[in-house]
């Protein structure tokens, strides 16, 4: 009866060290984690400050951005105009 009272206090006493062996495995694993973690936030700021000053130029980039589109709408017009006119300018040429 003894020796199976201290043959399950010795197996308890394993089991509790395999444990805390495996929490001491796991909280280690979260503390890389936490670093990195830590690293990440730390990018994510320097971005944010380096990026700060954009906010005040969009609506002017914006601006810009339309304007070359319209340009871009009317030239995309002549050039249409000028494909269409091309069959005229060849027979006028004598070309067609």
């Amino acid at each position: 009866m003894i020796l199976w009272t201290v043959l399950t206090a010795l197996l308890v006493l394993v089991l509790l060290g395999f444990l805390g062996w495996a929490l001491h495995q796991i909280h280690r694993s979260l503390l890389k984690i936490r670093n990195s973690l830590q690293k990440i936030q730390m990018g994510v700021r320097a971005i944010e400050i380096e990026t700060t000053p954009l906010k005040a130029e969009i609506p002017a980039v914006a601006a810009g951005l339309t304007q070359i589109g319209d340009g871009l709408v009317a030239v995309s017009n002549h050039l249409a105009g000028t494909a269409a006119a091309l069959p005229d300018a060849a027979r006028a040429l004598g070309l067609l």
